[in-house]
């Protein structure tokens, strides 16, 4: 069984690595790389939930970074690589503490509401879904940066199965999973 992750202890990484003036996108990702898959995604996930992600181009690097993260995690990579443009993406700090004042609360909820149950989420098939579901929604997050609020919908699923995975919670995971179905179901629905 994988450790149970904080939502908190996450956001708390995320406002401790932006001590200096600007932080590289990169050196979010090296700070969670210890904590495991779940983290790994939740990291830009949280970011484009967050109000950082009116900033333009902020979505498009949180999906891209979803999307290779994901992959690399599928061929069994053990340190996550990001091409140096997308690694050195800066981000203000005063928006990075802002954003993390701001999830603070949220992550304690959830915290207190999420519990270990249905743990299929530490199974090798659960992670192979989880990984593909997060890549393609990960690559979908890049065309719809243009249409306001569109990339809330593969954000969120990515999210929900992350936020699953980081507690253990195969209820939360299912729900992501579902999300996902949804959303394909309905693009298709749409397309005929």
């Amino acid at each position: 069984m994988s450790d149970v992750i904080k939502i908190e202890s996450i956001i708390n990484g995320i406002d401790d690595t932006a001590q200096v003036e600007d932080v590289q996108f990169g050196q979010l990702i090296a700070a969670f790389e210890k904590r495991g898959f779940g983290a790994l995604l939740m990291l830009p996930a949280l970011i484009a939930l967050s109000p950082l992600s009116v900033v333009p181009g902020i979505p498009t690097v949180c999906g891209l970074s979803i999307m290779l993260i994901s992959v690399q995690l599928l061929y069994g990579r053990q340190h996550i690589w990001l091409p140096s443009k997308l690694s050195k993406v800066k981000l203000k700090a005063s928006r990075v503490k802002k954003a993390a004042q701001i999830l603070r609360p949220i992550g304690r909820r959830l915290d207190l509401m999420l519990i270990p149950r249905w743990e299929f989420v530490d199974s090798k098939a659960f992670f192979w879904l989880a990984a593909i579901i997060c890549a393609v929604s990960g690559l979908f997050m890049v065309p719809l940066e243009v249409v306001p609020f569109a990339v809330t919908i593969p954000n969120l699923i990515v999210f929900v199965i992350a936020l699953g995975i980081c507690t253990n919670d195969g209820v939360v995971a299912l729900v992501g999973v579902g999300i996902a179905m949804l959303a394909v179901a309905t693009a298709i629905s749409m397309l005929l």
